[in-house]
């Protein structure tokens, strides 16, 4: 099994993820009910500190799901586990906290095509610029990437994303 489809469940992780697939969850769900999801975001990155980030997540929201050429595994609130669309978002923020841009702009490459990816990428990368200045970090996790053994030592890189099921559970 890879570590990218290992189960993260909701009760393992920190302020920042919870936050971040709060509103994923919230922004999803509200859409699908065609309703707008700005005022809940504006209030939930508020109270984090983060106003100005709730924009860029609405835009990067907005190129993924107009955009994506696969679908995202986003669950519904009251799921303990993430879906794997939800992993990607948060591994993009994360691998921008921990300096690996490049692993965040090709885990974009992995569900964006490449337009679509280069208007993204700042959007999440100021996100993630936001949310470090106020003390909210998405951890790197092994959830987020693939190991392979190269001449005896361990090499981490980025999952390349993994397919996922059309529909949202």
């Amino acid at each position: 099994m890879k570590h990218s489809e290992m189960e993260l469940h909701l009760n393992k992780l920190n302020t920042a993820e919870n936050v971040l697939v709060c509103v994923i969850r919230n922004w999803v769900a509200s859409v699908n009910d065609n309703e707008d999801p700005r005022p809940f975001l504006g209030r939930v990155f508020d109270a984090a500190g983060i106003l100005d980030g709730a924009l860029m997540f609405d835009e990067f929201m907005h190129l993924t799901t107009s955009t994506a050429f696969r679908s995202m595994d986003i669950r519904r609130e009251k799921c303990e586990v993430l879906g794997t669309g939800e992993k990607d978002i948060l591994s993009v923020v994360s691998f921008f906290q921990f300096a690996r841009v490049h692993w965040a702009y090709n885990r974009l490459l992995s569900w964006l095509p490449a337009t679509s990816a280069r208007k993204a990428f700042p959007l999440a990368r100021g996100l993630s610029n936001i949310m470090s200045k106020v003390g909210l970090c998405v951890e790197l996790r092994n959830e987020y990437l693939e190991f392979e053994v190269i001449l005896g030592q361990v090499e981490a890189s980025p999952s390349p994303g993994i397919p996922i099921s059309k529909t949202f559970q």
